[in-house]
């Protein structure tokens, strides 16, 4: 507070963008689609031991033929 008759004045943030991530499958393919600047990332196990997907942008298909399952997730 400032001697300003008791008021506070404050900066707020801009919002944060939340992310989206949709998967379609179309045969043996999945593609990936998602919102924002964010980064894939995957992994084989869903608790953890997730690396960035080298490459990959909004749009990206994956051939899921003798793959072992994956889970996918975005990073900023």
């Amino acid at each position: 507070l400032d001697s300003n008759n008791g008021l506070l004045a404050m900066a707020l943030p801009d919002p944060v963008e939340q992310p989206w991530l949709g998967i379609e499958r179309n045969g043996s393919f999945v593609t990936l689609t998602w919102s924002g600047a964010f980064i894939l990332q995957s992994s084989t196990n869903v608790a953890g031991g997730y690396a960035d997907v080298p490459g990959a942008v909004s749009g990206h298909a994956e051939d899921t033929t003798g793959q072992p399952r994956k889970y996918y997730r975005l990073r900023n």
